[in-house]
């Protein structure tokens, strides 16, 4: 009497790029022997190692590896599947208040995926020294609060953050013409500023400000 007792072919599943932490893997259902899961690289809380579709949550970023094995008796046949889980968290870094319309960015570095600078709101005319750089310097910023994206982009996955930049530059402030007097009273002639509010404060000699 000889029983073969050869299990059905392992067919772990065909390798898969996701962007989220969690999958169904998708086993073949063996016919002759008993599947069971394993985890070979990289992370993965496996639901139900038995389950040719078992959910796995937890994956690690990158390379995940999860063996197949159909066992009869002695005998077994094994194959590997291999998810790769391909997100990378994008970081535009702190918020910031500045004195200025320019400023240097500091994002998270986007390797290996690629990282582009974008314009949210506020700053129409923002100009990046290099949209791909995530340290790059920026220009021409509006005043008030100006709305910067960092959107990074690894094998189709995206992930996109904001950075708020504040330009609190007030009005160039123009104290008016030089004068030369006769009297002891002058009426003042500065610009009225359009972001911030003026003061007048005397540096040299003395006088008095109906309103300062």
């Amino acid at each position: 009497v000889v029983h073969n007792n050869k299990p059905s072919d392992a067919f772990a599943g065909i390798d898969r790029n996701i962007c989220v932490d969690n999958v169904r893997l998708a086993a073949s259902t063996p016919i002759h022997g008993t599947g069971r899961w394993e985890r070979v690289i990289g992370a993965g809380e496996i639901a139900n190692i038995n389950d040719p579709a078992s959910q796995v949550t937890g994956l690690a970023r990158g390379a995940n590896h999860f063996r197949w094995t159909v066992t009869r008796g002695e005998c077994s046949s094994v194959d590997e599947v291999v998810i790769n889980y391909n997100l990378i968290d994008a970081n535009a870094g702190e918020n910031e208040i500045i004195c200025s319309n320019s400023t240097q960015l500091m994002a998270s570095n986007p390797l290996p995926g690629e990282g582009t600078w974008g314009v949210l709101g506020g700053s129409g005319s923002a100009n990046f020294a290099d949209i791909t750089d995530p340290y790059t310097s920026v220009s021409n910023l509006d005043q008030g609060d100006n709305i910067l994206t960092w959107t990074v982009n690894h094998k189709g996955c995206v992930s996109v953050s904001q950075v708020v930049i504040t330009n609190n530059s007030p009005t160039l402030a123009h104290a008016g013409p030089d004068q030369a007097l006769c009297e002891p009273t002058v009426i003042l002639a500065a610009n009225v500023p359009v972001v911030g509010q003026g003061q007048w404060t005397i540096r040299n000699g003395g006088g008095d400000f109906a309103l300062n």
